[in-house]
């Protein structure tokens, strides 16, 4: 069995959430990391950072095959790399974006909590102007 964290579209509740739907939910925190959470519309990716930033995260274990579906899920190595961080439930893999070119400031989610930032980015209304 291994141990992932997850911070995005694999939380629960969350589009890509059935994936880990039969894995073990061992608990949510917020850990202090070097990564940095971006809003890339339909999902967050963590980039390096030079600062510690909070970052909500759900913490799963799951076994080979699923392990392999998020990997496959990911696109590691090539879109997403793994790194493995501390968290209360001991050290468990996470997913950075490979690429580092995604450093504009206008993405960043300060909070760091994608499900608050999604639940915020809806609630702002549209409005319309008509000349």
């Amino acid at each position: 069995m291994k141990k992932i964290a997850v911070y995005g579209s694999l939380l629960s509740g969350l589009h890509n959430y059935p994936l880990l739907k039969d894995s073990q939910l061992l608990g949510k925190e917020i850990v202090e990391i070097p990564y940095k959470m971006l809003d890339l519309i339909s999902f967050p990716g963590l980039v390096e950072d030079e600062n510690l930033h909070k970052i909500t995260i759900e913490v799963y274990e799951v076994n080979q095959d699923i392990f392999e579906r998020v990997e496959h899920l990911e696109g590691y190595p090539n879109f997403y790399d793994r790194t493995e961080i501390k968290t209360s439930f001991g050290k468990a893999s996470i997913y950075f974006l490979a690429d580092g070119h995604y450093k504009y400031e206008n993405l960043s989610v300060n909070s760091g909590d994608w499900k608050d930032h999604l639940s915020k980015r809806h609630e702002k209304p549209t409005k319309l102007i008509f000349s």
